[in-house]
């Protein structure tokens, strides 16, 4: 598992692909940790992102880039 720490700052690259997905989380250090999933079901394959945080946590999003490939 990804070790976070609060008030670390993390980069978070998203590729969507088809009904593919595989995300990296990169710590200041250098650690970095992919997860890749497949949605085989019910597919978004086109639409929007939506950035949020559950339980009252609290997160701040410092730059957020898209680009289509």
């Amino acid at each position: 598992p990804f070790v976070w720490s609060c008030g670390q700052g993390y980069k978070l690259s998203i590729l969507a692909w088809g009904n593919h997905v595989y995300a990296t989380a990169t710590a200041s250090d250098g650690t970095e940790q992919t997860i890749e999933w497949q949605d085989r079901d019910s597919p978004y394959l086109n639409g929007q992102i939506g950035l949020s945080t559950w339980h009252g946590s609290h997160t701040r999003f410092t730059s957020v880039y898209l680009r289509y490939i």
